[in-house]
């Protein structure tokens, strides 16, 4: 290979952000190779944070060490303005980039519209409108296909990487790679050999300079094993030789062993639900037993117990989860993220008071705030049935009102306060949500793509988002 293209390396995805404010990109066209779409929506309190940076530092000193950490640590009042999940939607808000191409790894059946659409209703920000944006397109023949339309005011393309060379990019459009895109799910092999992406690259009409590359392991997006496909990657992008890249990748792995023990013990308790790996209740013990030897009661040590926690409640341990919990309130003032699984734990053992109380703490992230919302009001409906009283029924209708306005193309939001506007015998609003509930569903069905039989689950291996 003759090309020789700048590479950068960054451990987390969310660092890209701040490099290119450092590089002063604006109105850029971002091809973007990853697993996930890091667009989650952001505060515009949070966001206004980030428009008072004014380097690449600054920025840096708001962006979250780790995906759980919470966006507040009442404990220090520190506030963290973005993190992996929604990097992009920040960049897309500061003017950073106008575009965004997602290039989504192949094991990700990315023409499901109804799955995807029943992922992407539920996201804070997504309107009836932008579902209705999303279309499948495709060259005239038909063989190469990819979806193009606006999420959350970003004009998006999500394709496979055959559809490159058809989206008539500008030659000065950005590459960012995140390497979790090679691992193909569930397998965990390698599905794409960095070479192959490389060429594919080089070969497009793109004035390329530099690429941005992140491993994206310590948060147990990728397997440890696979972390020198970043020294690859950026090897062959330099123009280097085989035996180059083959040295870069065993001095980067005897680097590995000097990984501490509590990173490693935190990496691998997120790798399950990062990966959609499988997990009992004997291999959380014997993580939590590593953690008994680990004194500080500090950051690092919250994060672990919110991991090992949120692993409790996928196992179906409230009572053990509760435990971490409060270990990492004792560290951050709450937990918003563990918070929510708990809340959905005790709701479907019918413990209602303890839900509450989690779902309280859970108003306080913006990923989880309007889903808490959503539950509140249900538990609320529950209350009125049981007590009679009315004014839990004027609970409900608030805190399912602030559900609809953060995810207003929802459909249980919207079905819930048609339920709860009935209750209170209002029926000409329950009547305007049963129109709303018609415009999501035509929404949802228009782009359906009816050439597409794959009925594949997405679950881990097909979430659009982190």
């Amino acid at each position: 290979m003759t090309c020789s293209i700048e590479a950068t390396i960054f451990e987390e995805h969310a660092e890209v952000l701040a490099h290119w404010i450092g590089r002063g990109v604006k109105e850029a066209v971002v091809v973007c190779f990853d697993a996930h779409l890091d667009v989650q929506y952001i505060s515009d309190q949070r966001l206004a944070r980030l428009r008072q940076c004014r380097t690449s530092s600054d920025v840096l000193a708001r962006m979250k060490p780790h995906h759980l950490m919470p966006d507040r640590n009442n404990a220090t009042s520190a506030e963290l303005s973005f993190g992996i999940e929604d990097f992009l939607f920040a960049a897309s808000r500061l003017g950073v980039i106008r575009r965004l191409v997602w290039v989504a790894p192949a094991h990700i059946p990315i023409f499901d519209m109804e799955v995807a659409t029943d992922q992407l209703r539920q996201s804070e920000g997504v309107t009836v409108e932008d579902l209705a944006s999303l279309k499948v397109c495709g060259e005239p023949a038909g063989a190469v296909r990819w979806i193009r339309g606006s999420l959350l005011g970003i004009d998006l393309t999500v394709c496979h990487r055959e559809a490159l060379p058809f989206l008539e990019l500008p030659s000065e459009t950005l590459v960012d790679i995140d390497i979790d895109y090679f691992v193909e799910l569930p397998s965990e092999q390698i599905g794409v050999s960095p070479a192959d992406v490389v060429n594919d690259l080089v070969n497009l009409p793109l004035d390329l300079t530099e690429v941005t590359i992140s491993r994206s392991v310590e948060s147990g997006f990728t397997p440890l094993r696979f972390r020198q496909i970043a020294e690859e990657l950026a090897s062959c992008f330099r123009g280097l030789t085989l035996d180059d890249v083959n040295q870069t990748s065993r001095v980067n792995a005897s680097s590995v062993c000097r990984e501490s023990q509590r990173d490693d013990l935190l990496r691998r308790a997120c790798e399950y639900p990062a990966r959609g790996l499988e997990i009992d209740g004997q291999q959380i013990i014997q993580l939590h037993s590593e953690l008994a030897s680990f004194e500080p009661l500090d950051q690092k040590r919250g994060l672990i117990e919110a991991a090992l926690g949120i692993l409790w409640c996928h196992v179906g341990d409230i009572d053990a989860a509760a435990r971490c919990y409060q270990t990492a309130v004792e560290v951050f003032g709450g937990h918003p993220e563990l918070a929510l699984e708990l809340a959905r734990g005790c709701m479907e053992m019918r413990r209602f008071g303890e839900a509450r109380g989690y779902l309280l703490d859970a108003l306080h992230d913006d990923k989880t705030r309007a889903s808490a919302h959503f539950y509140l009001g249900q538990l609320a409906i529950e209350f009125a049935r049981s007590s009679g009283d009315g004014g839990f029924v004027e609970e409900a209708i608030t805190h399912l009102q602030n559900a609809r306005d953060r995810t207003p193309a929802w459909e249980p939001v919207v079905e819930s306060l048609v339920h709860v506007h009935c209750l209170r015998g209002d029926h000409v609003a329950a009547d305007r949500y049963r129109a709303c509930l018609a415009e999501i569903t035509d929404a949802k069905v228009g782009n359906v793509d009816p050439s597409v039989t794959d009925g594949r689950m997405f679950g881990v291996i097909g979430e659009w988002f982190e």
